[in-house]
């Protein structure tokens, strides 16, 4: 932006009457104005997620300038293509193969696979790790990652090269790969301060992601399901003493939402532990329930939680006072108001069938197989025998 020819004059600036591409401004009013062609369309913003607008048979996704539609009949996307092409230029790409990094598959008997192949390959290219040798695991078990203060940290640029790396991972775990986010949150943990064998951890995740790059995820159908777990103490960082909460959500036989995180506050048994965990679920399900429900997409009159510590789940259906149980802190009895209204349940699974398994802990080859199994993740061939 510059001064048009003839205003010289020094401490006088332009007040733009429209805004330019650049400015901090420029996304919000670009939003507001995707915002307000969609409304006057008939579609309403979702108030669970303000990047979802929606109305009767469509589901409109808006990522910047970027739309992904769902629709019922072809009429409905005709319709919104006319209403938009009134207001924008558009590029129509058919049917998705890809979007924001993520490929998108679609079989014959209607089930959709989600993968992030090619975003796999560029990640491996960038860390000089397409030949490596692949890895059964992510972690392996008994793996302790505390900082040693006798070990020197890594050179500025092995720090940098570090944190790449844990970043291009991420959104590999956020988009499509459950069965990393327990190894990749532990090494997150180091992001500012990583050593040498912290550097071998993510070398050796690297090598899984290698073995591993054609997982897919597979949506056939199923209802919404949920599974909590925790790792009372840490077993991969000791030092803090701090719990780790991991929990998925599958819909349609899948996951569609999960998370591995150390829990805020020191937990002083495993009870307490998990109970904190299933705090952390119920309160992503009921916005999980709440978007689904508020979308059309879908509507369950109850959705059941599966956990496998019988104590927990008895204390949050009976508030009873107890010295061993009387210092938790309130906010996590919430929970049993949230039980008592019955649209969630907590019930309770054998360890062997539990799914949040791998996402508090480091696991065996074994039984990480099972793990990734019981999450529906796995090579599009894979997936199609499990579910013959």
């Amino acid at each position: 932006m510059e001064f048009p020819e003839g205003f010289e004059e020094d401490g006088y600036v332009c007040r733009l009457r429209r805004s330019l591409y650049g400015l901090k401004q420029a996304p919000r009013i670009w939003y507001q104005c995707v915002q307000r062609v969609l409304v006057a369309h008939g579609f309403t913003m979702a108030q669970s997620d303000n990047c979802v607008f929606y109305k009767p048979n469509c589901v409109v996704c808006v990522y910047v300038d970027d739309f992904l539609v769902a629709a019922s009949n072809d009429a409905e996307i005709q319709q919104l293509q006319m209403a938009l092409e009134s207001e924008f230029k558009l590029n129509d790409l058919g049917t998705p193969r890809s979007f924001l990094g993520i490929q998108f598959d679609f079989h014959a008997d209607g089930s959709i696979s989600i993968h992030q192949h090619q975003y796999i390959q560029k990640v491996l290219s960038d860390f000089c790790m397409e030949t490596c040798q692949p890895k059964s695991t992510p972690m392996a078990p008994k793996t302790l990652l505390n900082y040693v203060p006798e070990e020197s940290d890594l050179d500025e640029d092995a720090k940098a090269r570090f944190g790449t790396a844990i970043g291009s991972l991420m959104y590999l775990m956020v988009g499509t790969r459950p069965d990393i986010a327990f190894a990749l949150g532990m090494l997150s943990r180091f992001t500012s301060r990583p050593q040498s064998h912290h550097q071998a951890a993510l070398q050796r995740l690297l090598r899984y992601v290698k073995a591993t790059q054609f997982y897919c995820i597979t949506y056939r159908s199923g209802q919404l399901i949920g599974y909590t777990d925790a790792d009372f103490g840490g077993s991969v960082v000791t030092d803090g003493a701090y719990s780790t909460s991991g929990y998925v959500f599958k819909l349609a036989g899948a996951p569609v939402s999960w998370s591995s995180k150390r829990q805020g506050e020191v937990a002083t048994s495993t009870t307490h532990a998990e109970y904190i965990g299933q705090y952390n679920a119920i309160l992503h399900l009921q916005w999980l329930r709440t978007f689904l429900a508020e979308t059309h997409l879908f509507r369950s009159p109850v959705t059941n939680i599966m956990a496998d510590n019988q104590s927990a789940i008895a204390l949050s259906r009976n508030p009873e006072f107890h010295k061993r149980t009387k210092h938790f802190n309130v906010k996590f009895h919430y929970q049993r108001a949230v039980l008592n209204k019955g649209e969630i349940c907590l019930e309770y699974v054998p360890t062997e069938e539990q799914a949040a398994d791998g996402l508090t802990k480091p696991l065996g080859p074994s039984p990480f197989t099972k793990f990734c199994n019981l999450l529906g993740i796995g090579t599009e061939v894979h997936m199609k025998e499990e579910n013959v």
